[in-house]
């Protein structure tokens, strides 16, 4: 069932997201403006993105806001699971995450030792002005208690480029396992 969830919030966000992207429609009769001509930017320059996120994340870093779009949407694995425009978006999930340095939120984040890896896209999709990819990923964290968890996962990214800049419009984390070593 968690997977599930997991899985069809995502698609939610996912979807969410493309439709906040989606071209503005003409009025009958009228001609569409001309699509600039947009080329497909390659794989490693859209993962810098990713990586900027996971370094951010690993280093407990400030909220990365120059990479995440103003509307950008999150699911994650925690309550409230979706982070939108209207409960603050990413940055409210960085909030409740990982905080900002010197809170005790922040404080308790760093002594979970959370630690997340990504490996190359299994897929990518782009088109336009917008791109999609999932990078199968691993979260490392240690509970209060002294537990380690290690969770097997896929990250699923929407990115979309805004004047010319390509930022994560939508991520989404779909937990496959979670062993308590």
């Amino acid at each position: 069932m968690r997977t599930f969830l997991s899985r069809a919030l995502a698609c939610g966000a996912l979807l969410l997201a493309t439709a906040v992207a989606a071209p503005a429609q003409t009025a009958p009769g009228s001609s569409p403006a001309p699509a600039p001509a947009a080329t497909a930017p390659p794989v490693e320059m859209l993962l810098v993105l990713v990586h900027a996120l996971v370094g951010a994340f690993n280093a407990a870093a400030a909220y990365p806001a120059a990479i995440f779009t103003a509307d950008a949407v999150v699911t994650d694995e925690f309550p409230p699971f979706v982070w939108s425009a209207s409960n603050g978006g990413a940055k409210q999930w960085w909030s409740d995450l990982v905080s900002e340095p010197g809170t005790a939120r922040h404080d308790r984040f760093v002594a979970a030792k959370q630690h997340v890896e990504t490996t190359a896209p299994e897929f990518v999709r782009v088109s336009g002005d917008g791109a999609w990819f999932v990078c199968p990923s691993t979260l490392q964290y240690t509970t209060p208690a002294g537990a380690v968890h290690v969770q097997q996962g896929r990250w699923l990214f929407y990115l979309r480029r805004e004047g010319g800049a390509w930022k994560i419009s939508a991520h989404a984390w779909d937990e496959l396992s979670d062993v308590v070593r």
